[in-house]
């Protein structure tokens, strides 16, 4: 793994576009004969264009030791305004260390900038291919996802969307507590890497503090929008949703036809309550952070059951509740007896002594 200097100098050379020197990033822009640039420190080649969104651009590249990484270039000019563009700066860049200790989150590798020409980059570890895992050959190589494994599979089976979500919504939670949110959490954005699904396109990665720019994809935030702790919670149920059911986002909630008779029935229904928690249209009743929803999952996974929970609390409030209203009803009662009741025949009369003059 390269350990890549810090600074405005960009380790890239190519033979195909070089996206950070000024040439055209289109990919019809045929730059096969220009030379290498000579930099200092190791040199990345931009071999292919493979992604798009997040205000820039990804590219499969090269390093001069043959390892292959994927590159994300940022453009000044997607954006209206230099505060929002720095902000994006700062948020990789806050990312990057909090990565690295970190194993779910994509490892950022490098992050640098060109000012000049109105562009930051950082360098990421790269996404298997969709056949060939590490394999990679440029020509044919097309990044795995979540998205292109539930094009080819379908429905995933309960175990599997635990092993999946549950090192998903934990790295989600590692950048909840540091004051960060992700803001575009979704299928495409879950890549796997040497088999291990982590969550990616850092670039979005923002201070959750911050006025925001609008990112976010349609059907993965709630009605209030995107940008959000509690956004980032309902992004991860709707995932869930997509990942338990094999139904796209925009079914949710209906639940996976013939659910009757799966042998799984059971499972999917204790998924579909975290889901509907995660994803409940009132605020209030959704998970308030994503511990608490990782804490389910892991019940889930060691054999608990997440609605038998919720029922034993829900009786347990009921049950208190209901020994409170007696105890108003008793103490309202005896109150009424001893201030209201007409007084008995026999019963001694307390008056009060007559105000002095």
């Amino acid at each position: 793994m390269n350990q890549l200097p810090e600074g405005d100098s960009a380790p890239f050379s190519t033979n195909h576009a070089d996206c950070l020197n000024g040439v055209p990033s289109a990919s019809n822009v045929d730059t096969s004969q220009a030379p290498p640039i000579p930099r200092t420190g190791p040199e990345y080649k931009l071999i292919k264009l493979i992604g798009g969104g997040g205000y820039g651009e990804v590219w499969l590249a090269k390093d001069a030791e043959g390892s292959f990484r994927a590159v994300k270039i940022v453009f000044r000019e997607s954006f209206q305004s230099e505060e929002p563009y720095e902000r994006e700066y700062n948020g990789i860049k806050t990312f990057a260390p909090l990565a690295r200790n970190f194993p779910c989150q994509v490892q950022i590798l490098h992050v640098g900038r060109k000012d000049d020409l109105g562009r930051f980059y950082y360098i990421m570890e790269l996404a298997d291919d969709v056949v060939a895992g590490q394999k990679i050959e440029p020509d044919s190589y097309t990044p795995r996802n979540l998205k292109s494994d539930l094009k080819s599979r379908g429905r995933f089976p309960f175990a599997e969307c635990l092993e999946i979500l549950i090192p998903l919504a934990s790295a989600v939670e590692n950048l909840h507590k540091n004051g960060l949110v992700h803001r575009d959490i979704k299928p495409s954005n879950i890549i796997f890497i040497e088999g291990v699904p982590k969550l990616a396109d850092p670039g979005l990665v923002t201070d959750s503090d911050s006025t925001i720019s609008f990112a976010g994809t349609e059907g993965y935030f709630p009605k209030e929008g995107p940008g959000t702790k509690e956004a980032d919670i309902y992004a991860l149920g709707i995932v869930l949703y997509e990942t338990c059911t094999g139904r796209p986002r925009r079914d949710f909630p209906k639940l996976p036809d013939g659910i009757e008779e799966m042998s799984e029935r059971s499972s999917l229904l204790e998924l579909n309550t975290i889901i509907g928690k995660a994803c409940d249209p009132r605020p209030s009743k959704r998970y308030q952070s994503a511990r608490a929803m990782v804490s389910d999952l892991l019940s889930l996974k060691s054999g608990g059951s997440v609605k038998r929970k919720r029922k034993l609390r829900q009786n347990l409030i009921a049950a208190l509740l209901g020994s409170s209203v007696f105890v108003v009803l008793l103490a309202s009662f005896w109150a009424y007896q001893r201030f209201y009741m007409p007084i008995s025949p026999g019963e001694w009369l307390v008056v009060s002594a007559p105000v002095q003059r």
